[in-house]
């Protein structure tokens, strides 16, 4: 979640320095919501058809998140091409958040009350979208976009490490 927050309110203004085409920039926003479009569907279909479980989707997800947010900081600086891609990967992965929150829910709560469930759960990111760049500017001047992004990859890691411990010896998923 936080490196989504991060994608969604500072991919601009971290590659500025390095790729000085605003318009080039714009256009990598732009595709941000085209590409995690297709890729919910895609992953949702895949998942429906069972060509995926959902635990190899959660593990899939979040170790790729955590790679491509290891590479985040030196990628402006050797292509714009390449920022693009990779603003675009972690848009495709960051996207099937949204399509296992509701599974999630589900089966964490059950069938009763999942509308309520569900939106307590969604508004999290609403809370989030609030309080993230008050904090990330902080950590910012205290860290550095350097250890912003490794910091985004570590937690993205840490995340693995519970999910995969906590999904061993889950079945139904």
């Amino acid at each position: 979640m936080y490196s989504l927050l991060l994608k969604s309110n500072f991919y601009k203004e971290f590659a500025l320095p390095n790729i000085r085409d605003d318009r080039y920039l714009t256009l990598v926003g732009t595709f941000i919501p085209v590409v995690a479009s297709v890729c919910r569907v895609f992953f949702s279909i895949c998942i429906n058809k069972q060509y995926f479980t959902i635990k190899d989707t959660i593990i899939y997800s979040i170790s790729v998140n955590s790679t491509l947010c290891s590479f985040w900081y030196f990628v402006p600086q050797v292509s714009s091409g390449l920022y693009m891609v990779l603003i675009l990967g972690l848009a495709s992965v960051q996207s099937l958040y949204y399509a296992l929150m509701p599974i999630a829910c589900f089966y964490i709560f059950g069938p009763d009350y999942f509308s309520s469930n569900y939106g307590l759960l969604y508004s999290v990111l609403f809370i989030a979208g609030l309080m993230e760049p008050l904090a990330v500017t902080s950590l910012l001047e205290v860290l550095g976009w350097k250890w912003l992004f490794t910091s985004s990859s570590i937690f993205s890691l840490i995340a693995l490490l519970f999910i995969v411990g906590a999904l061993f010896n889950v079945t139904r998923l």
